[in-house]
């Protein structure tokens, strides 16, 4: 290597920017015709030959089809012609020599007038409008016609009257002069077109070819001219970067021989050297730059990003070959803070990913391609073994194939990631399905972010399906509750009412509405004391449960009676929160009950006036029947007035009374007292 001493330093002259900062274009501006010119003459060129090939093509075509026609309109006239020279005989033999032409090549002739006559005379629209045409002043006339299916060349001119035709057309009012009528001549186009159709394809073959032939030419020139300006432009800019790739640069960058050694480098490089505590740009070089060198110039490849550590600091070379004067240029740069910076980054990936890995919901990454990124949740909810299984699923993959709405999960699938990536986002619940095919209720949250210039959907993915049995559960005891067919409270820990079901809407007449945030006190009627309900919310916020009745009072002021039991609700830490009361309407049993103990009464006071009965009465356990000493079977009634005084009136209890007469129970006739 040469030492500092013998190596030629390259200082900034004019300019202190470097060549990429655009000092070479200041200095040397482009050639006035470069590859970009070259390449829209080439083009230029190709589209006006196409276009002259074109027209020549569709000019020459025309032509042809011209004298084609001006061809077959000669032989129309030639037909006319001939036909007139008959005509000064009969028109028998007129008509016979168009019968013979019409064997011949098919050419058709026709005698014709507005005033046959002859049937076969009558002329078609075409001849009847051209006739008309001819009393008019027109002389002849000609056109391209289907005729009887095929295409012909019609031709016609008036046959105009004369002395000698009045011998058999003056019955007919014609004078000498007048138009009589007409020969028309059709002559077949279809040897023409065939003919035409020949010379056409003849033509285009002859012009595609030529056609080829030139723009071969135009591209294999355009290609070599091409290559050769590409050499001169691009020897031109070597040799311009290399009078001032070392001139304008300001970062290191040196010159290298194919020996390694070090030819000259600029002032940044030296700046470089001494800052690392260097005094020798040699000394800041990779190991084994001599074998780099070589490398680069053998392959004539770079070599980028060499790292080399020096001290605390980190300097990246890069290595460009440089072919036609056999050197190497060698750029370098301290990525000290770069490298830092990555691996701090890399560091923050590292902790991302871990949290990314452990969280319990599954999280995905997924472009308008589909997934290209998931957490382990996510694999383990879906039951794929691993990422690119995943990766390689769409989001209607992952879906049953129709949805609980009635939705196509593809369609509805792809409407969400569009709408999401719209709005920013998206939430909803959704029917996913795992690698084995079982389908769970999932809540998805959507977040729409832009990656890489590119716009990407994050989905949190939980799987919901306990909770949905759950919520099932609850709206079976929802349902249970709603069809009690008890009363059901529930109040908070200060006795506000904050829930009651249908039946106890029914029972008291009170609207929900109206009782919500009030205390079950509304129902009291009074005949409870005090002490009663002590007693009661001293056992409930003990925690424990009380039973008892209740007389209370409906909206309508009407008395009824409940059977009610009372009892805490914890929370999962075992705190009071709200107390429920089930309370069943036991008005009718009460009523029973008082009923039977006010028989029980008079029953009671019937048997104090009856004499006293002693020892064991024997009595039919089904007719209720007394066998008395002398073993006869008496009615209890008649055994009772045969031994006391008693007299009876005979009724019937409330309870027989429904079951016999239930008609008259139900509209309200039969009574207890009667």
């Amino acid at each position: 290597m040469k030492m500092p001493s013998d190596i030629p330093a390259a200082r900034p002259q004019s300019n202190p920017t470097g060549p990429e900062n655009g000092a070479d274009a200041a200095s040397f501006p482009p050639p006035a015709f470069g590859p970009r010119q070259l390449r829209r003459a080439i083009w230029l060129i190709f589209i006006l030959w196409t276009a002259a090939v074109v027209v020549s093509a569709v000019w020459n075509v025309r032509v042809m089809r011209a004298a084609m026609m001006d061809a077959a309109e000669r032989d129309a006239r030639d037909s006319f012609s001939r036909d007139m020279l008959y005509l000064t005989n009969s028109a028998n033999m007129t008509r016979q020599m168009h019968e013979l032409k019409a064997r011949e090549d098919g050419a058709l002739g026709h005698i014709t007038s507005l005033k046959p006559l002859r049937r076969e005379n009558t002329p078609d629209a075409w001849e009847t409008a051209v006739l008309r045409s001819f009393e008019k002043g027109r002389t002849e006339a000609s056109s391209r016609q289907l005729y009887q299916g095929r295409p012909y060349l019609r031709f016609m001119k008036p046959l105009v009257t004369e002395a000698v035709c009045l011998r058999c057309h003056a019955a007919q009012g014609y004078h000498e002069g007048d138009i009589r009528g007409g020969i028309s001549v059709a002559v077949p186009l279809t040897p023409y077109l065939a003919l035409a159709q020949t010379r056409m394809w003849y033509i285009v073959g002859a012009h595609a070819g030529l056609w080829a032939l030139a723009v071969l030419g135009i591209f294999v020139g355009g290609h070599q001219m091409g290559q050769r300006l590409d050499r001169q432009v691009r020897a031109e800019w070597e040799t311009r970067h290399q009078a001032n790739f070392l001139r304008y640069n300001p970062n290191p960058v040196l010159e290298l021989s194919a020996a390694g050694e070090i030819n000259c480098f600029n002032d940044a490089t030296m700046e470089m050297a001494r800052a690392l505590g260097r005094d020798n740009p040699a000394q800041i070089l990779p190991p084994g730059t001599a074998a780099l060198v070589h490398e680069c110039l053998a392959t004539g490849k770079p070599k980028l990003r060499v790292e080399t550590r020096l001290g605390a600091r980190i300097i990246s070379w890069s290595f460009f070959p440089v072919k036609f004067d056999n050197s190497v240029h060698g750029y370098a740069g301290d990525i000290t803070d770069r490298k830092q910076a990555e691996e701090a980054l890399r560091h923050s990936e590292t902790k991302f990913r871990t949290l990314y890995d452990s969280t319990r919901d599954a999280v995905t990454l997924a472009d308008t391609n589909g997934f290209f990124d998931c957490n382990q949740a996510a694999l383990a909810m879906f039951g794929f073994a691993t990422r690119e299984e995943f990766w390689a699923k769409h989001p209607a993959d992952l879906s049953p194939l129709v949805q609980p709405d009635g939705t196509d999960s593809l369609t509805s699938a792809n409407r969400r990631i569009a709408a999401a990536l719209e709005k920013g986002g998206d939430h909803f619940e959704w029917m996913h399905k795992r690698a084995n095919g079982e389908i769970f209720p999932a809540e998805v949250l959507l977040s729409a972010m832009e990656l890489d210039g590119r716009p990407v959907l994050q989905g949190v993915i939980r799987d919901i399906t306990e909770r949905k049995r759950m919520e099932e559960k609850l709206r079976q005891l929802s349902r249970a509750v709603e069809q009690s067919p008890v009363s059901i409270i529930i109040t908070n820990t200060a006795g506000d009412i904050e829930y009651v079901n249908p039946k106890f809407v029914e029972v008291t007449g009170y609207p929900m509405a109206e009782v919500l945030g009030r205390n079950p006190r509304i129902l009291k009627s009074g005949d409870k004391n005090p002490e009663s309900y002590r007693e009661l919310w001293q056992t409930i916020t003990a925690g424990k449960e009380w039973s008892g009745e209740f007389h209370n009072r409906k909206k309508n002021g009407e008395l009824y009676w409940e059977l009610a039991s009372i009892s805490p609700i914890r929370d999962p830490a075992g705190r009071v929160t709200h107390y429920v009361a089930v309370k069943e309407d036991i008005t009718d049993r009460k009523r029973t009950e008082a009923e039977r103990d006010r028989l029980i009464f008079d029953l009671q006071k019937a048997l104090a006036n009856v004499k006293l009965l002693s020892g064991l009465l024997p009595i039919c356990a089904n007719c209720k029947k007394i066998r008395d000493d002398k073993g006869y079977w008496s009615q209890v009634e008649n055994y009772i007035q045969q031994h006391s005084e008693a007299t009876f009136t005979h009724g019937i209890c409330p309870e027989c009374m429904k079951k016999l007469y239930p008609d008259l129970v139900k509209n309200g006739i039969g009574s207890s007292t009667r």
